[in-house]
């Protein structure tokens, strides 16, 4: 689809977030894995970007999304597309993570070309993780009728519009003004609904 009919389709909706059950309605920026990458504790998540964003109750914020919500999707890079939460679904189970055999931290990276293989973020290197399936609650946040293509916000933009400095975080809140304005600036004229 065109540029011009992209931002055309995107016209009839509405403009301004408003309350939804009595609460205001809140942005969030959702990090999607889109590449390799060095990060090995745990497998990943079966995200769609263009459908639904899967995640754990270990997430920071994992809580804190509800139904209504403004979505900005983003990899490394940048933007990858804007949404509103439509459905988010929970239910228990189970996720194998990889941890530190000294300080049982799951934050490990795979070393491309150094030995001991492994390394946590606290330091210890070392050959094998501590492998167990650990029980968590898992989570399917779906936006596939509100999506909208946007990749023209970059990192640093993206970066820009966050609440906190937490940059490590999946699932990051976003000012909903600098949000909004960022969007129309961008060519977004409404955000969808």
């Amino acid at each position: 689809m065109a540029r011009t009919e992209t931002l055309t389709a995107l016209l009839p909706f509405v403009h301004r977030l408003p309350t939804l059950y009595g609460r205001p309605v809140r942005a969030w920026s959702l990090y999607v894995a889109t590449g390799g990458t060095t990060y090995v504790g745990h497998d990943g998540y079966e995200d769609v970007v263009a459908t639904h964003y899967a995640y754990d109750s270990s997430v920071p914020n994992h809580t804190q999304v509800n139904e209504g919500d403004l979505l900005i999707l983003r990899d490394g890079h940048g933007s990858l597309g804007v949404a509103r939460a439509e459905t988010l679904k929970s239910r228990a189970g189970t996720k194998r993570r990889r941890r530190c055999p000294t300080c049982g931290t799951s934050q490990v990276e795979l070393r491309k070309s150094l030995a001991p293989q492994y390394r946590c973020t606290n330091g210890h290197t070392f050959e094998n993780p501590v492998a167990a399936n650990e029980p968590t609650t898992l989570y399917r946040l779906e936006y596939g009728r509100s999506f909208r293509p946007f990749d023209r916000l970059t990192a640093t933009q993206m970066e820009r519009l966050c609440v906190a400095a937490a940059k490590q975080n999946a699932i990051r809140e976003l000012n909903v003004d600098r949000t909004l304005a960022s969007l129309r600036a961008h060519g977004m004229e409404a955000v969808p609904e």
